[in-house]
């Protein structure tokens, strides 16, 4: 699954950071969110990933998920570039340009 799967620094380098403050005090991240929401789809869908729904599988207030992502489209974007950075690194001749 994705939980703990995910490559760290791909997360980071597809999702970028949130304010640090925030982090240090609600222990969410733009990157927790990110893995949180690939594995909430891995094991019940993809139409299971509501903010409200990733919101209580952390532990967070819904509203607190916003310092870190604009809205779901914004965490579905998140998600579909961190799989696709995991099937380039699997797999780059699947994904190289056709001359």
């Amino acid at each position: 699954g994705y939980t703990g799967r995910v490559a760290k620094a791909s997360v980071k380098r597809r999702t970028g950071g949130g304010r640090s403050g925030a982090r240090e005090r609600t222990g969410l991240t733009r990157e927790r969110l990110v893995v949180a929401g690939l594995a909430l789809a891995e094991r019940e869908g993809i139409e299971a990933v509501t903010l409200r729904r990733l919101a209580d599988e952390l532990g967070a207030r819904p509203m607190s998920l916003y310092t870190y992502i604009r809205d779901k489209d914004e965490l579905l974007d998140a998600m579909v570039d961190v799989v696709f950075d995991e099937i380039e690194k699997k797999s780059p001749l699947l994904v190289r340009p056709v001359a």
